[in-house]
């Protein structure tokens, strides 16, 4: 049984060799089949457990998406801020088909088909992120649905955001992720400050809808404050940009995250979006035209229930 285990170590260590030199999906694939063995029978593998194989499966997915995303972030040398303040409120989005198919690894390795359609609550789009300016130098933040107040007086503060569970994870990882702030390095907040004419305040809130509904809320807030922010700074933001720069803040926070939630809440109506496989996901958006009759049906009969069970995607 010893000569058998240790054949099985070198063979673990044959293939862990194999998926460093490997191709993007062959190295998670290697990473997540090595992972599986080693949890089914409870060994371990360079002092280390399946977890450690697991978490650097979906690490390496993390990283391949965002080295993709970080080259279109933009440069934030021409922004100034040109409204003293800026409201944005977007809908929520329900899943008709293809959910999952649009998320990492999978959409990279075969694209991704979803169907789905933007709805407001009770007459209102429940996701809003509003902007204004401050006189001090400083960027204050706030959960505003869940009572939560912070700010930041240096860039240091603003790039640790890699912890999905800090309350302003979304708003500093949009910041990045729309080139205020640099995702590393020596940045003096101050000084960018000034350049870009004053501090600043962004709050966001989803209005009547639990955390974790599965309504696309965290990917949806996360598009509304790319919009805000390119409105309070006078810039031009397409749809295709919005949504790789969402992409993008999700591998920023690590919550990892497709692309279905915010192309269901950003674009207005039903939609059919593909994909093809790449690292580069190219959306492609068509949209579905319902008679007004089938409409009207569909307005009547829909409805939300909510089960009480959460999530955190």
């Amino acid at each position: 049984m010893e000569e058998k285990g240790v054949k099985l170590e070198k063979l673990t260590g044959i293939v862990m060799e194999r998926a460093k030199n490997s191709d993007f999906s062959m190295k998670i694939r290697l990473y997540y089949a090595v992972s599986r063995y080693m949890k089914h029978e409870h060994k371990k593998f360079d002092g280390c457990y399946y977890d450690c194989l697991e978490n650097l499966c979906f690490s390496t997915i993390q990283k391949a998406i965002y080295e993709n995303g970080k080259e279109k972030i933009p440069e934030f040398g021409n922004y100034r801020i040109v409204k003293d303040e800026v409201a944005v409120e977007l809908p929520v989005r329900v899943n008709w088909g293809g959910g999952w198919t649009d998320t990492p690894p999978h959409c990279n390795e075969n694209g991704g088909v979803v169907l789905n359609a933007a709805i407001s609550l009770n007459g209102i789009n429940p996701v809003q992120v509003s902007m204004k300016r401050i006189p001090e130098l400083r960027i204050d933040f706030e959960s505003a649905d869940i009572g939560v107040k912070g700010s930041a007086k240096t860039a240091a503060e603003i790039q640790d955001c890699h912890n999905p569970y800090d309350f302003f994870a979304l708003h500093k990882a949009a910041l990045i992720a729309c080139g205020i702030i640099p995702v590393e390095g020596e940045c003096n907040l101050q000084e960018v400050l000034k350049s870009l004419g004053g501090g600043f305040y962004l709050s966001t809130q989803v209005v009547g809808v639990p955390k974790g509904s599965g309504l696309g809320t965290s990917s949806i807030l996360s598009g509304a404050c790319v919009k805000a922010i390119f409105e309070f700074f006078g810039q031009e933001v397409s749809d295709d940009d919005l949504y790789d720069i969402v992409l993008c803040m999700e591998q920023i926070m690590s919550t990892g995250g497709g692309w279905q939630d915010q192309v269901g809440g950003v674009t207005p109506g039903i939609k059919f979006i593909t994909t093809k496989p790449g690292i580069d996901q190219k959306i492609q958006v068509e949209h579905v035209e319902l008679e007004p009759e089938t409409l009207q049906e569909l307005e009547e009969r829909f409805t939300l229930i909510y089960t009480g069970q959460r999530r955190l995607a």
